[in-house]
This record gives structure tokens, sequence and C-alpha cells, in this order.
């Protein structure tokens, strides 16, 4: 569909991963800016297919005066905002034809190509047209052999039920947060239900939009192939709406600013966009804004109860009727059933004694069943999370001792940094 935008107000909107509305202007300098948005998206694929290298439009929208200047076609579709013609340093007009059929088949789109001896035209008519100008004359031809794909491009079509070994590690990071056992099930079963337990998920129907998977979703936007803008989706040019489109990470997080403070905190944490341990870290430092979901998972008395406030306060999905908190909380009873103690344990600390943070600085740290290394080794820390202590206490082989929460075992505190 063809759309109507301003050079000054939408200018630098990223309408594609590595294109901005400004590259479509009329060289003329006017306004409007007439743009079929499924042409940014052919050119990125074309822009892959040859090496994903830097792609310029040497033309795109011209108004009917500056067609008419430089001598352009009266029905030229550039004046519909349906074309543009293109250039990539180092790859010959012949290869970007290739490019071009491979990219209009992709996206069903017929279209128009034309090789001309320094540059090629693309164009999203709705019937199919293929050229050749020697600077002369254009005359028809059949097609070019479509150029074969370099990268990944079959899309994922669901998230798994469930993600091998992420789910201890979540529930270990959530109970070392201070949660209990219902609250860390029935926020995971939320988690569950929007992204598998996945932290590269990506929204189903944008990794058909884009042709590729997660993982390669994943590593364009950890190298820049997909910028900081592109990611936060500030306009909602890449995607459904205007709040951000589509869904990424644990909680498919979609609105615009949310994406934003997690690309930010993906980075200055040196992880990847899709890194577990960070997106859990990020999690419980954005749900501490939300004092009402944490006020109920802080004393949370069932796995529904947890569930559904993080249901309808956090996730808030278009649907949140009965058998959605139903199916949530069922998600969240699985891990409740899997890995809640059995036997009742002590959940407060000693009388006197102020629980507080802190962060692991020294991995693996084990968990071992009392305070000293002479006690049996239970479990273990393999990430830098942050940990609550319930207790102090003396013991072989460190200057000090603590006790997790929930009586989940002691740690060294000598590998750890208050916070």
């Amino acid at each position: 569909m063809v759309k109507t935008y301003s050079r000054g107000r939408d200018g630098n909107t990223q309408i594609a991963p590595n294109f901005k509305i400004s590259e479509f202007a009329c060289k003329d300098g006017s306004d409007p800016i007439l743009l079929d948005e499924r042409l940014p998206r052919v050119l990125q694929r074309i822009r892959e297919l040859c090496g994903n290298k830097p792609l310029t439009v040497s033309s795109g929208y011209r108004n009917v005066a500056y067609n008419a200047k430089i001598g352009g076609a009266p029905n030229s579709y550039h004046t519909r905002g349906q074309a543009a013609d293109i250039t990539i340093a180092g790859v010959i007009p012949e290869t970007m034809c290739r490019a071009a059929e491979t990219a209009l088949t992709e996206a069903g789109i017929q279209g128009g190509i034309c090789i001309y001896p320094t540059f090629t035209h693309v164009d999203t008519r709705d019937v199919r047209w293929r050229g050749e100008n020697d600077g002369k004359t254009t005359r028809n031809r059949t097609s070019w052999t479509p150029l074969p794909t370099p990268i990944t491009s079959s899309a994922t079509t669901a998230a798994p039920a469930s993600s091998v070994g992420n789910d201890k590690i979540i529930w270990d990071n959530l109970k070392c947060k201070g949660l209990n056992d219902f609250a860390a099930s029935g926020l995971m079963g939320n988690l569950e239900a929007e992204s598998g337990l996945h932290p590269n998920n990506l929204e189903n129907w944008m990794n058909t939009y884009l042709g590729i998977s997660d993982s390669e979703f994943t590593r364009r936007v950890d190298d820049g192939t997909y910028n900081r803008e592109w990611f936060i989706n500030r306009n909602g040019e890449s995607g459904r709406g205007s709040n951000g489109g589509w869904g990424y990470g644990l909680a498919q997080w979609t609105f615009w600013s949310r994406k934003e403070k997690l690309y930010d905190y993906a980075k200055s944490s040196g992880t990847s966009i899709g890194d577990l341990t960070m997106q859990t870290e990020f999690l419980w430092s954005e749900l501490q804004g939300y004092t009402k979901v944490m006020n109920v998972l802080r004393s949370a008395k069932s796995v529904l109860e947890a569930s559904n406030v993080v249901l309808m306060e956090y996730e808030k999905p278009a649907n949140m009727g009965a058998a959605v908190q139903a199916q949530r909380a069922a998600l969240g009873q699985k891990y409740y059933d899997k890995f809640a103690v059995k036997t009742p344990l002590p959940l407060t600390p000693p009388v006197g004694f102020k629980p507080y943070a802190m962060r692991v600085t020294g991995i693996p740290l084990n968990i071992r069943s009392g305070p000293g290394t002479h006690h049996a080794i239970i479990g273990s820390i393999s990430d830098r999370r942050i940990c609550v202590i319930f207790e102090e206490s003396q013991g072989q082989g460190a200057q000090k001792w603590g006790r997790l929460e929930g009586n989940a075992g002691w740690i060294s505190l000598d590998h750890t940094q208050k916070v």
C-alpha cells in the first residue's frame, strides 16, 4: 500500500532495518514523499542477498514535475512511490537483477525489474515486467535466474512448549530474588505462554514478515544489521500498530519504550539481546515498577493468584478471559509441581536479622547444604545473579556464609558483593 510521508516529520524514521524514509524522497527537495510500504522490504532483501552490503537509492519517489524535468516516462512508477533505482558498490547490475527476482518472488509481488548499464530499476507494480536498457532503448526480456539465498530464511512457526534447562535457570534466579514457590510458578507460566521460555523468541508473524528464524533475527540485532531504532520500532513502521508492533524475548516485550530499555540493558550488560540471564535480570528490574504485581508476588498464596496478577497487570494480552487465566495457571502449576519444595522449610530469617541482596561475583559458586565446605554440594550458581540472604553464619572454607531464601542452601559470601 502506498502511503504519504513528510520529509521533515518522517524523514529519519526507519521503514526497514537499513532504510529511512528520507532515502526515497524526491531529489528536488520537495514534500510529500509517496512510498509503497512493500518497496523497502524488497530492497532490504536485495541488500541481504547481495552480501548485506550498503544499498544506495539513487532515485526513489519523483513528483510529476521533477519526473518530467529529468525525462522520465510520463506514467513512471517512480511518480506513484512504487519504484527505486538502486546500486551496491562492487555488485554488478545483473547480480542485483537476479537478487530482485528472488526478492519479488519471495514477497509475492509481480513487480518490474530493468537492468541499466550502471544501476538497476525495481518496482512493485501489480503486473510482471522485465526489461533491459542500454542507455538508449528499452527492450523487454523474460526474467533473470533468481539469486540463491545465502542466509537462513526459514521462519519459526511456534515456540516449543518449554525449553530444556531454561526453566531451571529461570526458577533458580526468581527464587534467589526472594519469590516464594507460588509466585515463581505463576510468573513462569506466563513467560511460557508468551515465549515458550525462549529468550530469543520473535513474535511468529514477524518471523514470516522478515523471512528469518529467531536466531538469525537475534544475530542481526546483536551485530547492528538491525539497529537500535529499528529494533525499538518507535513509530510502528515495521509492524502492526504504532506502539512497537511486534514482541520479542521471554515476556514478548512489544511497546517501543520497553524494547528500548531491553536493548539498552543488553548493551550495558555486554550480552546478546537474547541472553537468558540478562533478560531474567531485566524482567526483575522492570517488575519493580509494577507495584501491584510485586505486592501480590511477595505474598502469593496460590499459583492462580500469582499468575493472574502477572497476566492482568503486567503482560496484558488482548484476551484475558477465564480460559486464558486457567491455561496460564495450569502452565504455572507445572513448574510448581516440578520445582517447589514439598516439605515445610523456614521461609523467614532468624529473629532480628534483616535480609539483604548480594550479587554473585565468582562463578560457578557452589550451593551447600550447610555453612561450610564440609557440607554437601546441593547445587551451583553459574551466572552473576542477585540473591537474597536470609541468614549469616561462620563456617569452614570462607570468612562468612549466607543462607539463601527458602532454605535453598548456603553460599560463600566471599564471592558476592552487596547491592
